[in-house]
């Protein structure tokens, strides 16, 4: 007798519609991520586009998704936000730039330079690595940081209990959170949700 292979368990318990749309949210906001990258942070455009990609998601998958999107035990790739190019290897070139240019400088003065022309040659040195580290594309936390205020923005806007385009959840708040791991995912059930005011 012979035994039939085993068929990979179904992410959302066979539910290929609530699938489609965590697709959809998760498309989105890469495309929010890459739109924020490239003309600014908090870009009224960028909501709106986000706004308009998820408006036929139900708020109650939107508020799923946001749950799982604070679990950490939830991975990127059931979310579809996995990042296809990673960060990393320019946070560590921008981090190798910084340690030479505090190297340049301490040697520099090391050599009889004044210290205001150490520093100055270290600052100069410093900023375009500076500048990389920060326009360098976030990973972990931050990242869902990030997506979770502008999906809790969307539910709130359509629960009617937003307060403008400036609202972000207290990120103090989302941070305990996240690291603690008490938000309680499932994508196979919703649950309100409440925004910290």
């Amino acid at each position: 007798m012979s035994q039939e292979p085993e068929q990979p368990s179904h992410p959302f318990g066979g539910c290929n519609k609530l699938m489609s749309q965590y697709a959809c949210i998760g498309g989105e906001l890469l495309k929010y991520e890459t739109s924020v990258r490239r003309y600014g942070y908090g870009s009224f455009s960028s909501f709106t586009h986000f706004r308009e990609g998820v408006s036929f998601v139900p708020v109650e998958v939107l508020e799923s998704y946001l749950e799982d999107l604070l679990d950490l035990d939830v991975g990127e790739d059931k979310l579809y936000i996995a990042r296809r190019s990673q960060g990393i290897r320019w946070i560590l070139i921008s981090s190798l730039g910084l340690c030479a240019a505090i190297g340049v400088g301490l040697a520099s003065a090391s050599k009889g330079a004044s210290l205001i022309s150490s520093f100055g040659l270290t600052l100069c040195l410093a900023l375009p690595f500076g500048i990389l580290w920060h326009l360098a594309p976030r990973d972990g936390v931050a990242r869902r940081m990030g997506f979770a205020q502008v999906l809790s923005h969307e539910v709130a806007r359509r629960r009617g209990t937003d307060k403008g385009p400036r609202e972000r959840i207290s990120s103090p708040l989302l941070l305990g959170e996240l690291l603690a791991h008490k938000s309680p995912g499932s994508a196979a059930r919703t649950a309100t949700l409440r925004v910290i005011h």
